[in-house]
């Protein structure tokens, strides 16, 4: 099962050694999503961890932010960069597989369906 992590804001972010705990035992890509200001931002597609640990550095910025990380284990759907979480909360299906973005998102942890009945490259989230 994927794994999802929320460091609220004024608490440490998770450590280097515990972001590559969690991404080596879900290694399907993962994505993180931060408030700024009034708006929600993201970004997913990270099918390394080196570069995860890159765009998250220094880890310390994020003690000022909401923090959430979502770390996949494709169980459903193709495994890239555009099925990786979060996942923007639209009915567009291109807009759904766009790697960064701001608004409201999506983290799923579990099975939904089968995934691919919108498109084969699609997962169970974006179904």
């Amino acid at each position: 099962m994927c794994v999802i992590c929320f460091s609220p804001k004024g608490v440490d972010a998770p450590t280097e050694d515990q972001i590559e705990d969690m991404f080596y035992a879900n290694p399907d890509g993962a994505g993180y999503a931060y408030e700024e200001g009034n708006t929600v931002k993201y970004k997913k597609g990270f099918m390394k961890l080196e570069d995860l640990l890159e765009e998250l550095e220094p880890l310390e910025q994020w003690k000022d932010k909401n923090l959430a990380l979502h770390f996949r284990i494709g169980t459903a759907g193709k495994n890239d960069a555009h099925t990786c979480h979060p996942f923007p909360i639209t009915t567009n299906y291109g807009e759904m597989r766009q790697t960064e973005g701001e608004g409201p998102v999506l983290f799923h942890n579990g099975i939904l369906a089968e995934g691919g009945i919108i498109n084969e490259d699609s997962s169970d989230t974006q179904d």
